[in-house]
C-alpha cells in the first residue's frame, strides 16, 4: 500500500519522509513524526478519503486530486465488542453497519464512520501489528457540538473513561477547545470543539 497526501498543491508520497501534519482537502490528518518507510506493515490506520478527480494530464503524467474529506477509519480490536459499547454508549456513534462474517462492525461519526476490525478475522491483516496496546493509532480526532468541556468530562467519568489532557488546538476547522480521552484498548481520541471566532 502507498499512501499519498494533498500538501501545497500537489500530491505528495508518504515514502521516508518525516511528516507531522498533511492537510487534506478541508479535513487535517495528523501523522506522528516517525519514518514512514513501511507504514502499510506498521500502521494499523486506514485512511480512506472521497477523492474526486479535477484535471488529468496523460502525457504529462501531472494529475490534481482534490480530497473532499476523510471518509473512515480502521481501528484493530481486541475485544470488539467492548469497543463497540464504548463508542456507542460513551461516543454516541450509532452502528451503521454490521458485517459480523467478515469481523467489522462500522459505527456512524457524523458524516464519517469509525471502523471497528476484530483482530484476526477473516479481512484482518496480522502485519499490521498487535491491537490492544494503544499503538495501531496515533489518535482520531472527532469534531463535536456543542463543546462543553465540564458537561464532556462528567459523562466521561460517568462511563469509566480515562480522560487526557484539555487544551487550546488547531483543527481542521482551525483554532479551538479539545479535550483527549482513551478508549478500551488504549487508543487515544480527541473531541474538538467549535472553532475560535
Amino acid at each position: 500500500m502507498v499512501l499519498f497526501c494533498f500538501v501545497g498543491g500537489g500530491v505528495a508520497q508518504l515514502g521516508e519522509r518525516r511528516v507531522r501534519n498533511a492537510k487534506v482537502g478541508s479535513s487535517i490528518l495528523l501523522l506522528s513524526t516517525t519514518n514512514l518507510k513501511g507504514l502499510a506493515n506498521r500502521q494499523a490506520l486506514f485512511i480512506s478519503a472521497s477523492i474526486c478527480l479535477t484535471r488529468a494530464e496523460l502525457n504529462g503524467g501531472n494529475m490534481h486530486i482534490t480530497i473532499r474529506e476523510i471518509d473512515h477509519v480502521v481501528i484493530r480490536c481486541a475485544d470488539l465488542d467492548r469497543m463497540i459499547a464504548f463508542y456507542r454508549d460513551v461516543l454516541g456513534c450509532p452502528i451503521d453497519k454490521e458485517q459480523r462474517e467478515i469481523g467489522l462492525v462500522q459505527m456512524r461519526a457524523g458524516r464519517s464512520l469509525i471502523d471497528l476490525l476484530a483482530v484476526g478475522a477473516t479481512i484482518d491483516r496480522p502485519e499490521s501489528g498487535q491491537p490492544g496496546a494503544g499503538r495501531n493509532v496515533d489518535h482520531l480526532c472527532v469534531r463535536v457540538e456543542p463543546f462543553d468541556a465540564d458537561a464532556l468530562r462528567k459523562h466521561l467519568e460517568q462511563h469509566g473513561a480515562r480522560i487526557g489532557e484539555q487544551a487550546r488546538r488547531y483543527g481542521a476547522e482551525g483554532f479551538g477547545p479539545s479535550l483527549y480521552l482513551f478508549d478500551p484498548e488504549g487508543n487515544m481520541i480527541e473531541l474538538k470543539g467549535p472553532p475560535e471566532a
